[in-house]
């Protein structure tokens, strides 16, 4: 029997939070997903793990209560043999996180291009691009879901981290918005309404909403539920509210929004986070040509501003 380690990892959530709703949004889940997935292992072990009651959750079984003890070796063991055999025989898979879905950033012919040079370099290394929920940025690592993360700098994130390259910011609102012109002070700009995903880790979530601006506290936020960049540019081309990204991702926009150059905003610091015992020499070796390949996109940003795409050549600045 192969046992479901999707369905286990999620058992040991709701277990966690005694509660499938709030199990469910921490796992970027709907609540039936989650009930399926949960249901999908019991049937693998062949008894019942949770007693249901009309309010859901009400307690777990004996069964249930063995494997919470059981299951986070479980998940460690297997994990710990997926790392050493994943691949085939003489090979290994690294596991990349990246914000959201594939392809929103870095941009896919980015990651083909680094997907090449590991392969060049180490033959024996295969890289994995998985998107991670935005939720789940920084739970991702500690949970072993991804081996490295490409993401931004902040404190808050325990986990070793190696800057990858700084990015000017941009501001994104629809294109029929009401701002005029093509550039903004970004003081004046964290005054609009800004989007906001309130499930996400606040030193995350702080470049897109100008929290170095002024306090978050003062800020006018709209929620949004988002899993990537395409729930926000929706949200957005709607005109809920206006949102910050970076500008390389501001090459790839549909034609519904439009982006405004932010004067007096510092850049965004984009790095490369694993585990601090993770120590593999295959590992430091990915992150040296993330490194290589950030740079490279950062130093010659495209800005699409309006309708026009003016080419901004940038030289090295510290930490880029």
């Amino acid at each position: 029997m192969h046992l479901d380690l999707d369905g286990l990892a999620a058992f040991l959530v709701v277990c966690e939070e005694a509660h499938y709703a709030r199990a469910a949004r921490r796992l970027h889940l709907s609540a039936s997903a989650l009930t399926r997935q949960v249901q999908h292992l019991e049937q693998q072990l062949g008894t019942r793990l949770i007693e249901r009651g009309p309010a859901g959750f009400e307690r777990l079984t004996p069964a249930g209560e063995r494997l919470r003890g059981s299951g986070p070796a479980l998940l460690e063991h297997a994990r710990t043999v997926g790392r050493t055999t994943a691949g085939g025989a003489g090979t290994m898979t690294l596991r990349v996180g990246l914000p959201g879905a594939v392809g929103d950033y870095p941009s896919r012919r980015l990651l083909d291009g680094l997907r090449a040079r590991a392969l060049a370099r180490r033959p024996s290394v295969h890289l994995r691009f998985l998107g991670v929920p935005l939720p789940l940025l920084d739970e991702s690592l500690d949970r072993e879901l991804v081996d490295v993360l490409w993401t931004i700098e902040h404190a808050a994130l325990r986990q070793h981290q190696t800057v990858l390259a700084a990015v000017e910011r941009v501001g994104l609102v629809a294109r029929s918005h009401r701002l005029p012109g093509n550039e903004v002070d970004g003081g004046a700009f964290a005054e609009l309404p800004l989007l906001r995903d309130p499930t996400v880790d606040r030193g995350w979530m702080a470049p897109w909403v100008l929290a170095d601006l002024r306090p978050t506290s003062a800020a006018r936020l709209v929620d949004v539920s988002a899993r990537g960049v395409a729930d926000v540019i929706r949200a957005v081309a709607e005109d809920r509210a206006v949102t910050v990204v970076h500008a390389p991702q501001a090459r790839y926009l549909p034609s519904c929004v439009r982006t405004v150059a932010l004067t007096e905003v510092a850049e965004v610091r984009y790095v490369a986070a694993r585990r601090v015992d993770d120590r593999r020499r295959e590992v430091s070796d990915v992150i040296a040509l993330m490194r290589e390949s950030a740079v490279r996109d950062a130093t010659s940003v495209t800005v699409a501003v309006g309708r026009d795409l003016l080419m901004r050549p940038r030289g090295d600045r510290p930490g880029a």
